[in-house]
């Protein structure tokens, strides 16, 4: 389903690649800010600039647990991060 998935997105991106990476931009941010209202937080880049770097390599991280790398890292980092969420609910 992958190679699917990219062999279409390539054939398309040949066609019309500066209008879809546009409107795969202007839609990622749609959903990215649709979640922090539907989290009901802000995002964090607003509050700290560092964040902004540290997003990339959240989708990095996310995406090598998908493929079922480092499941035991992933276990760990989600208690870790579940807990700063409610830490983070309880202050506001």
């Amino acid at each position: 389903i992958v190679l699917m998935l990219a062999t279409a997105f390539y054939c398309l991106s040949q066609a019309w690649g500066g209008q879809l990476a546009l409107w795969g931009f202007i839609v990622g941010w749609v959903i990215q800010f649709w979640g922090h209202v539907k989290e009901k937080a802000r995002p964090a880049f607003l509050t700290d600039i560092k964040q902004t770097l540290i997003g990339p390599l959240f989708l990095v991280a996310e995406c090598y647990f998908l493929l079922g790398f480092r499941q035991d890292l992933e276990k760990d980092v989600s208690v870790l991060a579940v807990s700063k969420r409610k830490a983070l609910r309880f202050d506001q």
